[in-house]
């Protein structure tokens, strides 16, 4: 029986473990954020909430990713499955132990992935982000977008990989820096999984686990990187280092070669391609669901990556199982390559053109006899019956909205903020589907912010121009931006920890003042801040004093101010009020920063419907206590219009607090006059009007009357029955 143990908090390869303090065969489970904060969908259910035993406290240990998650940066890096039928918590389970690793995790319903660490800074996310339903069984939870659950067997993983310092004459320089459009070592063999030396090259490379590349000369400005780089175990032996993403595991021969270097078989690397396992593999031409068709082999990676979608390597891959993964993410197009890959996208992308058919060649890891592309090849099947393919992508730096202007890519800071912020731009918004230059800049100028960037293709980043001075290090090469829009392939959107970086140039804001502003005016002094204020129907504002800002030890903590007697009284609150005679009352505020100091004066705003001098219009109610869809009767002497153009208003009262009233709301209900009568209806029922009192104002032109105030609704919940005390009168519930 495989008990589930819940683990509290981050795993980590490097702690000391007691496989004796667990059950023989138990799994330990952890939500591991294998990406930025991402908040996924489906139905919350935990199926590790089974059996709970203690965790060791020297098991325990902490760390934060800083990254997306990508095929370069898994937090389980060791073997990887999907399947969109059958995949359950056991069948991964299962599976990686069958590997040999000591930890499984599966994601997005359909994906198994294996280790023996948490690698690449993985870090606990919330319970309630795991929450797809397993596509095997609808009662387990596997993991979501970005998101693991992931099981630990209970035994000690084995020693993290090492560097290997030197094999016979070949000694370690280090890690080196490597790219995929143009490669530190311009040599491929057609091996996998170790360095090959027969070719008698003097520098052997290995990257990414299980590629191997050789060369007479670092080309293309290969140079020494963080050995840091170099952090992904050797897929024959997981002891060893063999390089990374884009890094490379270089090894100097420091004898005398005994001829001169032989051309390898095989090819790939920066575009070259084809010579891959068998020449007798085809691709599938019949059988397929409907209306998949095989279209043709491609070349990849000349410009880059020609889809925009990778899933996980899968040593079973199929041509069905990668269209059947396909399908189920929407998409139209599939490819595949080097046996293992699969890749998704609905178009081609960064001039991706055929190649010659007999390039894809490599069998597929489940079925040797389907072509499963090669290297740097792809066999590309079709839902459509076509196949769009883009030119390279460019920058858009012309035919900009507005006075937008190109500024370069842009390297960004990811250690300067709070956990949660490390970006150099505050504000993002993620379009999978629909991100576009144009489209993130008016987003931005919508919203006043005169710097934007482009990242990772489908993110848009808003901010000021002082972000980029504060929390960027600089400007980037150009060919660090590389990664085609989401929603238009034809131009770039950033890259990998880049932003394709635009500034506003001129004045964003215009300000339009007009010649009547209104005016401030002082009203009294203050002793207190308030909490809490509201406005009541006997004229007086009542509020509640935020602790400790009284000047006196025997404050109340609770006050009344009566308007009529404002001389007698010496108060202050940090709330807005909109008074009875169509003034706003203004108080100062607690903003507990450095630098800015306690305001406790209280200030009236005279707005300029008051101050252009109109004459206020009269209202006077008959009846104050209104039901819901009643009539009711009111009387209006006007100034400047006439009745055809008079208004009726009705404001909710409401406390107010921290310069925000949340139950505010303005209601213009209907009414008809004849004269200076009018009739007015009240709201129909609590949904548009929660029970409350209203101030009643009547609108000549701009100008305010002094309002009435009116109940609506009554008092369902009994607010008027006050405790009853000797020296108090309680309002009560009945009518007024």
């Amino acid at each position: 029986m495989v008990v589930l143990v819940p683990f509290v908090v981050l795993l980590s390869a490097t702690f000391p473990l007691h496989p004796e303090s667990f059950l023989e065969g138990s799994f330990i489970v952890a939500r591991v954020a294998e990406a930025l904060p991402f908040l996924g969908i489906g139905r919350t259910k935990d199926v590790t909430r089974r059996t709970i035993q203690p965790l060791p406290r020297d098991a325990l240990t902490y760390g934060i990713r800083r990254d997306r998650d990508n095929t370069g940066a898994r937090t389980l890096t060791g073997a990887s499955y999907t399947d969109t039928t059958n995949m359950t918590v056991e069948a991964c389970v299962n599976y990686c132990i069958q590997q040999e690793f000591v930890y499984a995790g599966v994601e997005y319903a359909s994906q198994c992935f294996c280790g023996n660490g948490i690698d690449n800074g993985g870090t606990l996310a919330n319970a309630s982000d795991c929450n797809f339903q397993c596509a095997g069984d609808a009662s387990e939870t596997c993991g979501a977008g970005n998101r693991l659950n992931v099981y630990w067997s209970g035994v000690q993983p084995p020693a993290p990989p090492i560097t290997v310092p030197s094999i016979g004459l070949w000694q370690s320089l280090g890690c080196y820096s490597d790219s995929v459009n143009a490669r530190t070592l311009a040599v491929t063999p057609a091996v996998t999984g170790d360095v090959d030396i027969e070719s008698w090259y003097p520098l052997a490379g290995a990257e990414y686990a299980d590629q191997c590349y050789c060369g007479l000369e670092f080309d293309n400005g290969g140079a020494p990187i963080a050995i840091s780089d170099c952090n992904m175990a050797c897929a024959g032996n997981s002891s060893e280092f063999c390089g990374g993403p884009n890094a490379l595991n270089v090894y100097n021969y420091t004898g005398t070669l005994p001829h001169e270097p032989q051309p390898p078989g095989g090819g790939g690397g920066g575009g070259g391609g084809g010579g891959g396992t068998s020449s007798s593999v085809y691709p599938v031409t019949s059988g397929l669901p409907a209306p998949w068709q095989y279209a043709a082999c491609y070349v990849d990676n000349v410009n880059g990556r020609v889809f925009a979608n990778e899933l996980p390597d899968n040593q079973n891959l199929t041509v069905e199982s990668c269209i059947a993964n396909c399908t189920a993410e929407n998409y139209t197009l599939a490819g595949l390559e080097y046996s293992v890959q699969c890749f998704c996208g609905d178009n081609l992308v960064n001039g991706a053109v055929t190649a010659d058919e007999s390039d894809c060649n490599m069998g597929c890891g489940g079925n040797a006899t389907e072509a499963c592309g090669g290297p740097n090849r792809l066999s590309v099947y079709t839902s459509t019956g076509n196949v769009t393919a883009y030119p390279v992508s460019i920058v858009l730096n012309t035919s900009l909205p507005g006075q937008w202007q190109y500024q370069g890519c842009l390297d960004i800071y990811l250690d300067l903020r709070e956990p949660g912020a490390n970006r150099t731009f505050p504000y993002q918004n993620i379009w999978t589907d629909n991100n576009t230059v144009e489209a993130c800049l008016n987003q931005c100028a919508l919203f006043g912010y005169p710097a934007a960037g482009m990242e990772y293709g489908d993110e848009c980043w808003c901010g000021d121009v002082s972000d980029v001075i504060q929390y960027s290090p600089g400007f980037s090469a150009e060919s660090d931006c590389s990664m085609p829009c989401s929603g238009d392939p034809l131009h770039l959107c950033g890259g990998p920890e880049r932003l394709q970086l635009y500034y506003w140039n001129g004045g964003l804001q215009t300000w339009h003042t007009p010649a009547n502003t209104g005016r401030y005016e002082f009203l009294i002094g203050g002793v207190v801040v308030p909490l809490l204020a509201t406005v009541g129907i006997n004229g007086k504002v009542a509020f509640l004093e935020k602790w400790g800002t009284s000047e006196y030890e025997n404050s109340t903590g609770a006050y009344e101010l009566d308007l009529s007697l404002v001389d007698n009284f010496d108060l202050a609150w940090r709330t807005m009020h909109l008074l009875p005679d169509g003034r706003v009352l203004i108080s100062g505020s607690d903003p507990e920063t450095p630098g800015y100091p306690e305001e406790m004066r209280v200030e009236v705003y005279i707005p300029p419907y008051l101050t252009q001098g109109f004459i206020q219009p009269n209202v006077s109610v008959e009846q104050n206590d209104w039901d819901y869809g009643g009539t009711y009767t009111i009387t209006v002497t006007l100034y400047q219009g006439t009745t055809d153009t008079m208004r009726v208003s009705l404001l909710a009262a409401t406390s107010s607090t921290h310069g925000n009233n949340m139950g505010s709301r303005t209601i213009f209900p209907e009414f008809s006059c004849n004269g200076n009568t009018c009739t007015v209806t009240a709201p129909p029922n609590q949904y548009v009007s929660p029970p409350a009192w209203h101030q009643l104002f009547v609108l000549d032109g701009p100008t305010p009357s002094h309002s009435q105030w009116v109940r609506i609704g009554g008092d369902p919940g009994e607010l008027g029955n006050w405790p009853d005390f000797p020296d108090f009168t309680r309002p009560g519930v009945g009518p007024l």
